[in-house]
């Protein structure tokens, strides 16, 4: 994307590719101020026309990088080479723009790649801790069943708390196997014991 501006930020030279690129044509965008029309952020707007004003007062070009809103309202990425240049008689900017969308989608996309591996680990170490803690939960449980031998309403939400530690058990242990293929138990159920089971589950509250 090559561009031609004055110290202003106006439009002089619009590129084919430029056109490609954002969708307007040269007639659309010439004579416009190019930081207003292209650039939606205002921090990135004020840096490209800082930038103009130091290259243009001889300083080094800087690589700036920025994104440029196209007439679709999609947003292109790109990093600039810029240099002075005599346009007509005028100290002007040329300004080269190379679009690293795609780069930049990778390179976002490793990181989460990254931060996903990361966070996997964390999780497959919190797992066998939590294990640990419910191995120890369910030994409590079945030394206070014989406390509670001749009590059936306790024992039976005592089997109900032995039955959910079982549960986190399976599901901690299938955390650690995450990346492993995931294996489903098939088995025949009988839905009504299914239903009586869940509201079985539900009594405590609706009881209340």
């Amino acid at each position: 994307m090559i561009l031609i501006l004055n110290a202003d930020a106006t439009l002089l030279y619009f590129s084919h590719f430029a056109e490609e690129l954002t969708g307007y044509t040269s007639n659309e965008v010439l004579g416009k101020n190019y930081c207003s029309r292209f650039i939606a952020d205002e921090l990135e707007a004020d840096a490209f026309y800082a930038d103009i004003q130091e290259v243009l007062a001889g300083a080094p070009a800087r690589g700036l990088e920025n994104a440029i809103r196209c007439k679709d309202g999609s947003e292109r990425r790109l990093i600039w080479s810029t240099t002075p240049i005599n346009h007509q008689g005028e100290l002007c900017l040329l300004a080269i723009g190379q679009d690293i969308t795609s780069l930049k989608q990778a390179e976002e996309q490793r990181m989460q790649a990254a931060r996903l591996a990361a966070i996997g680990e964390m999780i497959t170490g919190i797992a066998h801790e939590s294990g640990n803690a419910l191995a120890r939960a369910q030994g409590a449980v079945e030394l206070l069943e014989l406390e509670l031998e001749n009590q059936p309403v306790a024992l039976d939400l005592l089997k109900r708390a032995q039955a959910a530690t079982d549960h986190l058990q399976r599901l901690y242990g299938e955390v650690q196997n995450y990346a492993a293929p995931l294996h489903l138990e098939r088995q025949n159920m009988d839905i009504q014991r299914i239903w009586n089971q869940a509201w079985s589950h539900l009594s405590d509250q609706w009881q209340s």
